[in-house]
């Protein structure tokens, strides 16, 4: 099982039992984000990371910038070392988050509160 696939697994299980998640699945279009999350408030594409040095590729931050331009909501979470979680947010007014950047929020995952707090406010924010 890749990390990826093992964030997912453990997302899925943790997030809130109201939202939809749909791994996304593609060979046709590259930087695609892996899963879309629906949500009572709105819906956001998730870009999951793992291990100890996760890197956006090009095709990523391609796709992922020109979908929050046209108004749409992506997220990058990485599940990193010491069972730690990461999240960026993708603002088309802002530079694109590095993983080399702070990040927007932090949890462990065993209280991944913050980082679902941090989601819906973002969708929100983003309505």
């Amino acid at each position: 099982m890749t990390p990826e696939l093992s964030a997912h697994g453990w997302l899925k299980r943790h997030a809130p039992r109201h939202w939809h998640l749909q791994r996304i699945e593609t060979s046709t279009a590259s930087g695609v984000p892996d899963l879309i999350v629906a949500t009572p408030v709105g819906e956001v594409w998730i870009e999951l990371k793992a291990g100890t040095r996760p890197e956006i590729r090009p095709f990523q931050r391609a796709w992922m910038t020109v979908r929050t331009m046209a108004g749409g909501r992506c997220v990058i979470l990485w599940a990193g070392p010491k069972e730690s979680l990461h999240l960026w947010l993708v603002d088309p007014n802002k530079p694109f988050p590095e993983i080399d950047t702070p990040p927007d929020a932090t949890a462990k995952k065993d209280n991944p509160a913050k980082i679902f707090t941090a989601i819906h406010d973002y969708i929100q924010s983003r309505s």
